[in-house]
């Protein structure tokens, strides 16, 4: 490991997985703008069930980045998603939110 790479950077999760979760979680991933096209995401950072989604806004100045962090769950057959944590997602939490920040340093213009 490199000292800009964090432990998360090594996290890998297929391509299929993601489709699957982000079908599972229907429309909480992905976002819509006024026109109806998707707003992607810059980045996201991921631990287990703690994400943190980095959004860039296009400014004169340049981009900056805002970040939402959620915990997704599974309610019976439907996934789900909140942004309140218990104490065992505190630690994932701040690796999250270190990462986030971390990406976003490298990413300013």
């Amino acid at each position: 490991m490199t000292n800009r790479e964090t432990p998360l950077d090594n996290v890998r999760v297929s391509r299929e997985t993601l489709q699957e979760l982000a079908a599972q979680l229907g429309g909480l991933v992905a976002q819509r703008t006024e026109n109806g096209a998707k707003n992607k995401p810059a980045h996201e950072v991921r631990l287990g069930s703690i994400k943190a989604t980095i959004w860039a806004n296009q400014t004169e100045q340049g981009n900056r980045y805002f970040v939402n962090v959620s915990r997704i769950y599974k309610d019976g057959e439907q996934w789900k998603k909140t942004d309140s944590f218990g104490v065992d997602d505190l630690l994932p939490l701040a690796q999250v939110v270190a990462s986030a920040g971390l990406w976003i340093t490298e990413h300013q213009e």
